[in-house]
């Protein structure tokens, strides 16, 4: 079960944490979030989600941008 929770910005900015961008996170919950530019961290979040994103692609033999169109579906019906 993956419970990763980041986000990078153009390869250049890391956002990691507890939160979860969700109304609840941003209105009810204790939640954190690390923003930061450091290169290194940068680097090494950067190198997990392309092994996520090989690992996603590899187990459903779809494009990237399907695979992309795939996870918003999941993701929306979450909420």
């Amino acid at each position: 079960h993956m419970h990763h929770k980041f986000c990078l910005v153009d390869g250049q900015i890391l956002l990691t944490g507890s939160y979860n961008f969700s109304w609840s996170a941003g209105n009810v919950n204790c939640e954190n979030m690390l923003i930061t530019d450091d290169p290194y961290h940068v680097r090494r979040y950067g190198e997990a989600f392309e092994g996520l994103w090989r690992e996603f692609r590899r187990a459903m033999y779809v494009s990237r941008q399907e695979a992309a169109v795939r996870i918003q579906r999941i993701e929306r019906g979450r909420r």
